[in-house]
């Protein structure tokens, strides 16, 4: 064990903890603002940190240790999700649900019990993925109005890995009226970013895994329109990505061809393998104007963005 993890102490712990915290909103932010690639190293560092504070904390200490234990651990599952390592975001996710579950908050083990349905459907298991979404909604009055409309937002997306279009659109219809609802609540919850707008752009992204382009673009493109929160620049270039490549899709060039000239402007910044995957979706959906000149130049700016975020080979 090295000399830091040995050293700490459940007197220590709590102090640690703190630092933490404070660094744990950093994070959030840095991540929301650029992407989830500048920030994995420091937080696969601080992994460690917070299991042994986990092993060395007792009593009243331990239920805070472990709540927050769980929101640092699901917060890193996010993080290597999006930077594209499914392996290391299911390993993390799970340790979270392991604390989730000693806590016993209904409302914690549901978040991220959505939280691994997701990875699970990107990893390519959208049934599993659908059946975890199931257990999170198991005890629904539990939860709250975002908690709701954010694992309806995952299973819709499960359902239409599946091809399920009726069981699509009804949960992504409920997700966005429980997001209305949510913006009434007074509890705190792990889902503040889940917005009207927020689950509104999720359901355009749905309409699209499912072969619907047009039913996505008015959904996608409103959502564009309408994005107030200056915060969650990677979420609103994942909206403009996936708009682009409906228009595209369509058949809409012009249109196509606008939305990924903001893609473009906006990926510069984001540490995002995410969005480089839509970037990369886009680029294939206009290739069938490549004889285009002004298409094959703005497919090649797209083709050597999103090949520069192509995984590394990560250590696990």
């Amino acid at each position: 064990m090295r000399p830091l993890l040995a050293n700490l102490t459940r007197t220590s712990a709590i102090p640690v903890l703190s630092a933490l915290r404070g660094m744990l909103r950093g994070y959030v932010e840095a991540d929301q603002l650029m992407g989830s690639m500048c920030i994995t190293g420091p937080v696969r560092l601080q992994m460690p940190v917070v299991e042994r504070a986990c092993e060395v904390t007792r009593g009243a200490d331990r239920a805070e240790m472990l709540r927050f234990a769980c929101q640092f651990t699901e917060f890193g599952g996010w993080l290597f999700q999006d930077a594209g390592d499914l392996a290391c975001a299911a390993h993390w996710t799970a340790r979270a649900l392991d604390y989730a579950l000693e806590l016993g908050d209904q409302r914690v083990i549901a978040y991220t019990l959505m939280r691994k349905a997701m990875i699970a459907t990107e990893s390519g298991s959208p049934a599993q993925g659908l059946g975890i979404a199931n257990s999170a909604l198991e005890h629904k009055e539990a939860l709250t109005p975002r908690l709701r409309a954010v694992i309806l937002r995952q299973r819709s997306y499960s359902h239409a890995a599946l091809g399920e279009v009726i069981a699509s659109a009804r949960d992504s219809d409920q997700a966005v009226a429980e997001a209305i609802a949510g913006t009434r609540q007074d509890e705190q919850d792990r889902a503040p970013y889940c917005t009207p707008t927020y689950a509104a752009m999720e359901a355009g992204a749905s309409w699209l895994a499912l072969g619907h382009p047009r039913t996505a673009i008015p959904i996608l493109e409103q959502g564009r329109s309408e994005w107030a929160d200056n915060s969650q620049v990677r979420d609103y270039a994942l909206c403009v990505s996936r708009l682009a490549a409906a228009y595209a899709e369509a058949g809409e060039l012009e249109r196509a061809r606008v939305a990924a000239g903001e893609v473009l402007a906006l990926a510069q910044g984001l540490g995002s393998r995410r969005v480089a995957g839509r970037i990369d979706l886009v680029y294939r959906r206009l290739g069938r104007w490549r004889q285009d000149p002004a298409v094959a130049g703005l497919r090649g700016s797209l083709k050597m963005l999103a090949d520069s975020f192509m995984p590394q080979q990560d250590a696990g």
